[in-house]
């Protein structure tokens, strides 16, 4: 059996309700993290197929969480797609830099975060 869970890192609740709609819309299981630290939790319990995480959180941030995730066994080839409504020039660099492999704007759009989806999972253990 593929794996098919994606760890969602948002703190905000609306977007966190949005997502993981779409994500089960998709066939896939989604865990919500509200926080950084929340996050490794979960990774550190759950097998995780791939990572949606907002780069703006409270306490550690997503940039930070991310290289948390890097470090871990685990996380070091899951894929990890960074959402933000950052639209500033560099933001997507470093994203790059703090270890993301991909980088999704807000507002989300549904067809484009399942092309990401797909692209990620056809190089991974998911499958859509």
């Amino acid at each position: 059996m593929h794996n098919k869970t994606v760890l969602v890192v948002e703190d905000n609740l609306i977007n966190q309700h949005v997502i993981g709609d779409m994500l089960e819309s998709f066939g896939f299981q989604p865990f919500i993290a509200g926080s950084g630290e929340q996050a490794l939790k979960i990774f550190d319990r759950q097998e995780i197929a791939l990572v949606l995480m907002d780069v703006r959180l409270p306490g550690l941030n997503g940039l930070e969480t991310t290289q948390a995730i890097r470090q871990l066994e685990a996380g070091e080839s899951v894929p990890v797609i960074a959402l933000t409504a950052d639209a500033m020039t560099g933001a997507e660099q470093q994203c790059r830099r703090a270890g993301m492999s991909d980088f999704l704007a807000k507002p989300i759009d549904p067809n484009e975060l399942q092309s990401r989806l797909n692209f990620w999972c056809a190089r991974n253990s998911c499958e859509v």
